[in-house]
């Protein structure tokens, strides 16, 4: 059974192009999302069989979009042309969106040469190509999922100078499940009020505290992304940067593959916070 795949690209300056059920831009090929380049470092000891491997890296993702341009007449062929060469230009960056029926995902990338589409003086149809590069390599869900907790559960031991006993307000027993390739940066929102508000992964241990009290109408915005990574406040319609407020103790973990139970923490026992948890799945090859 043939897989239809849906392949969209659209620029950062808004320019758009689907390359399916699409007369002028009719998809062919995909070259690059099933493999990338891993570089490995390895160490020797004395007298030591083979080597112990210390880390790995992935490389870029290079990926080269093929299809056909066509045109009903040479003046239209011209036209389209035209607009792939606007849509891919090298100095643009764009976001690549691809749909096979089991992943829909997408991935940022660039232009990293010149769409190559040959033209003649009364051609309606040539073989066009574009190379892409990725410098994140992960292609990653295209919907934000979200987990919310309402509640929350005692026991939760932070560490703090004053012995905190917190009554439980319901079992809570939810957790995200990890079930792309590779562990996942995530964002939390944290509403007030509340006493030093923390969340905490009780598979890892790893936890993020806040060191400030929250208002009624303050929101906690919590994100661990490598690229973005902020702690911050929304005070009336306001953003402010509260980095420097996180407990020393505090991990911007990321969730591991597989199953992460989550609760959250709020130094006061008579209240219940919206917690909510968003992430994306990421994928190393489709």
């Amino acid at each position: 059974m043939s897989i239809t795949r849906k392949i969209t690209y659209i620029n950062d300056d808004g320019d758009k192009a689907d390359f399916f059920d699409n007369v002028y831009f009719q998809f062919t090929e995909l070259k690059g999302i099933d493999d990338m380049s891993i570089n490995l470092t390895t160490s020797q000891g004395f007298q030591q069989d083979g080597t112990t491997l210390d880390f790995s890296q992935l490389d870029e993702r290079d990926m080269t979009l093929k299809f056909i341009l066509k045109g009903l007449t040479h003046e239209e062929f011209v036209r389209k042309r035209e607009e792939a060469n606007r849509l891919f230009r090298p100095n643009c960056q764009g976001t690549l969106y691809y749909n096979d029926g089991l992943h829909d995902v997408q991935i940022r990338c660039i232009p990293s040469a010149s769409m190559k589409a040959d033209m003649t003086a009364t051609m309606t149809m040539t073989e066009a190509s574009v190379d892409l590069l990725a410098p994140n390599p992960f292609f990653w869900d295209r919907e934000e999922h979200c987990l919310t907790l309402a509640t929350w559960e005692g026991g939760f031991k932070l560490p703090t100078k004053v012995p905190f006993k917190l009554r439980h307000r319901g079992t809570m027993n939810r957790g995200i499940e990890n079930n792309g390739h590779v562990p996942i940066p995530f964002r939390c929102t944290f509403k007030g009020p509340a006493t030093s508000p923390a969340i905490k992964d009780r598979a890892s241990g790893f936890f993020i505290k806040l060191n400030q009290n929250l208002q009624a109408d303050d929101v906690l915005i919590i994100d661990t992304d490598y690229a973005k990574k902020s702690v911050q406040i929304m005070r009336d319609g306001r953003l402010y940067n509260a980095y420097n407020f996180i407990d020393l103790e505090s991990d911007f973990f990321y969730l591991d593959t597989g199953f992460n139970p989550f609760e959250y923490y709020n130094g006061r026992a008579d209240e219940t916070n919206e917690v909510c948890i968003y992430w994306r799945r990421a994928y190393g090859g489709l």
